[in-house]
């Protein structure tokens, strides 16, 4: 008899206040997703500083949104073959700031999606707010049996 498992990847979700102290916290779950991938140091650490500079991004839209004291919401999950990294927050992303990092990523500077290291970047805006989806692809997560 064989048993498969989900071959999804764990989902973590939380919110995260606009406070520098709680990035490392952020660093850490990335970490560790990123290492249970088995992504190598240098791709772990780009994966690292693009949702850390997304979320930095993120809280300066809120603020000149006006709703400053808002909190953003990290996801960090994904298929068995990828890493998904989201970023939903209020206000939505300035389509014509060329030099502001969330929109470069969105328009596709610097690389793929505009952030280096990453595979795929989608942004999108709904009424409510915005969200960027950074996805970095890996090797697979396999099933497990059992006899």
């Amino acid at each position: 008899m064989t048993t498969d498992h989900s071959t999804e990847r764990p989902r973590i979700e939380f919110d995260l206040q606009d406070d520098a102290r709680l990035y490392a916290g952020v660093l850490a779950i990335v970490f560790h997703s990123a290492e249970q991938a088995g992504l190598e140091e240098h791709t772990k650490e780009q994966l690292a500083g693009a949702t850390i500079e997304i979320c930095r991004g993120a809280f300066a839209i809120a603020r000149n949104d006006g709703r400053g004291d808002s909190a953003i919401k990290l996801i960090v999950g994904g298929a068995s073959d990828q890493i998904e990294i989201t970023i939903e927050y209020p206000g939505h992303i300035p389509r014509n700031s060329v030099g502001d990092s969330l929109a470069k990523a969105c328009v596709g500077q610097n690389g793929a999606g505009g952030v280096t290291g990453i595979d795929q970047v989608r942004c999108e805006n709904t009424d409510s707010g915005s969200r960027v989806i950074l996805i970095k692809r890996c090797s697979p997560i396999k099933a497990e049996s059992s006899d």
